[in-house]
Order: structure tokens, then sequence, then C-alpha cells
């Protein structure tokens, strides 16, 4: 074989790649048959993508250069006002800020973050259709095409947000891609610095294994508080065995999860509501879900404290 040629014979492959739209410009039609809707494959939307993205490599992103340098009434439709609170990382196909849009007012801003050309390009012409139908529509959020492994502080302020969402984020099952898991010891330090104290940091997951690694790692962080944690099991998930042990946590009584859920709608929102949650649901998966607190000004003292203290 020509070693000029990809090991991939796969004839899906063979068509010529057009470089990735621009990160965050808007589209300029939402006519199905423009060259745009090339980005756009996918049974749901005329085109395809991979289900996959490496956060580690380079990638061809167009980001902003601070967040200060954002022209918000671009992004959000003429509502200068808005300032971003809530960041959903893995955006996927943007069902869940679409949801949470009307649970806001006009100017509580939320961006999704989505790795995928194709998968942003598709939130962004959704978004401007809808606008496009009617000029108030989804005057709060936003799609942007960065990693956010790398991009959040091109595109956040620190202690800005009030909550962070990671629902079902790729749960990369090889031993060598854990490094590529969106939820880290590294990056949660990020993460917390985005966050004002009292902010909460909300996963989910279908995979157990998953959710005992991000349970590790954020309890792991001295700067974040568990408010909740639970686990729906249904006994017929693809990835959980039905006789697996259970967490070395007590979980939540049904009726304490769904007065949780109840009080906290973003969570019930991560949960549920988001693409992949609904596909979980419709296959009958296991969800399990975290939130964590980021501690006040004084807790964060006394944690740090407390960390030297048993260090020494």
């Amino acid at each position: 074989m020509d070693p000029s040629t990809s090991h991939r014979e796969d004839a899906n492959e063979t068509t010529p790649i057009s470089p990735p739209p621009s990160a965050y410009a808007p589209p300029a039609s939402t006519d199905p048959s423009s060259p745009e809707w090339r980005y756009v494959t996918g049974r749901r939307s005329g085109y395809r993508t991979r289900a996959h993205a490496n956060p580690l490599a380079p990638g061809h992103f167009a980001v902003p250069l601070s967040p200060d340098s954002i022209d918000h009434a671009a992004w959000y439709a003429g509502n200068a006002d808005v300032r971003i609170r809530l960041a959903d990382i893995g955006c996927g196909y943007g069902g869940l800020l679409f949801y949470l849009s009307s649970h806001r007012d006009r100017a509580y801003g939320m961006l999704g973050v989505e790795i995928r050309a194709a998968v942003a390009r598709y939130c962004q012409l959704t978004l401007q259709r809808q606008r496009a139908a009617d000029a108030t529509a989804y005057p709060n959020i936003a799609f942007v095409y960065a990693n956010a492994q790398r991009h959040l502080p091109n595109l956040l302020r620190g202690r800005s947000l009030d909550a962070m969402l990671f629902a079902y984020p790729d749960p990369h099952f090889k031993a060598r891609t854990h490094r590529r898991r969106i939820l880290s010891r590294a990056l949660l330090q990020q993460y917390v610095y985005f966050l004002r104290p009292g902010g909460r940091l909300y996963a989910s997951t279908d995979v157990e294994a998953l959710f005992r690694w991000m349970l590790e790692r954020l309890d792991d962080c001295p700067l974040l508080r568990c408010v909740h944690m639970s686990a729906v099991r249904t006994g017929q998930s693809r990835f959980n065995l039905a006789e697996a042990e259970e967490l070395h946590v007590v979980p939540s009584q049904p009726e304490e999860v769904e007065a949780f859920l109840q009080s906290d709608v973003l969570a019930r929102a991560v949960r549920d509501y988001s693409d992949e949650g609904q596909r979980v649901a419709r296959q009958h998966g296991d969800k399990f879900l975290l939130v964590y607190e980021k501690r006040g000004v004084e807790e964060e003292r006394a944690a740090g404290e407390g960390d030297g203290a048993s260090g020494a």
C-alpha cells in the first residue's frame, strides 16, 4: 500500500474534506441546499460527523483573543446586555441549552462549547433558523466551536459562572485515552477558577466506570464540596453489569433525589434533557449524576489551611 494513503479504505472518507467553518461567525444561510450545509451531515440533519474528537490535538480553531473581545451583541442576536453565566461543555447538538433558554432571563447568557466542527455548525445553523422565524427566540444562548481543554480562558472570565455543565461526556473507554477525559485533576483547577463562590458543577453519565472516575477527582478537589450524587439503575445497561458492586457512597433515596431535582432545574436538565440523556432513556440505560459546589471565600481559606496542616 502506498504509505501516503490512509490505512483506512472506507469509501466515506474518500470525499475531500473542506476546512472547518469559522468558530463563532454566524452562518450566512439557513437554506439546507446552501453549501454551508455540507458541514452538517448526520442522520438528524442530512450530514455525517465523527462521534469523537481528540482534545489533545491542536485543531483549527478561531477563538477570541480574550473574553473582552467577544461581541455579545453578535453572538446573542443584538442582546448586548447579556453576560455569560453558564457554560455547557461538550454541548453536542445543543438540546440542553435550547431547553434551558426559557428557564433564564434575557441577560442570563449561556454558552455551548463543542469541539466537533460539524456539530458546532449544526447548532449555529439551528439557532439562526429559529431566530429567522422569530427574532426574539433564544436571545440568551450561543454556540462556539472550540476545545474546552484549551480555549476556556479565551471565552470566560474568572469567577463569572453560576454553573458548568458536563452532560454525558465522552467516556474514552481505553486506558490509553483516559487522559482525554474532560474531567481530570488538572482541568478541575481551571474549571473552579471560572466558577463564582457558590457556583455549581454538574456532571452526568451512563457509564459507571466514568462516574467513579469523576467522583474520585471531584472529591479530591479541595475547592469543591458535594451537594448531590445519585444513581438510577435499570439493570439493562450495555455498559454496567447489573450485579456490579454498590457505590462506595450510599445512594440517595428516590424521594430525596426527586426533591433535589425539583429544587434545581439544572440538575434535572443535565441528567434527563440533553440529547444524550434522552438517548440513554430510550435505551433504558443507567443514569449517574454529580453536583458539586464551589466553596465560599472563607471555606476556600479553611480548606487550604487544612491541607497545609495535614501536609505538615
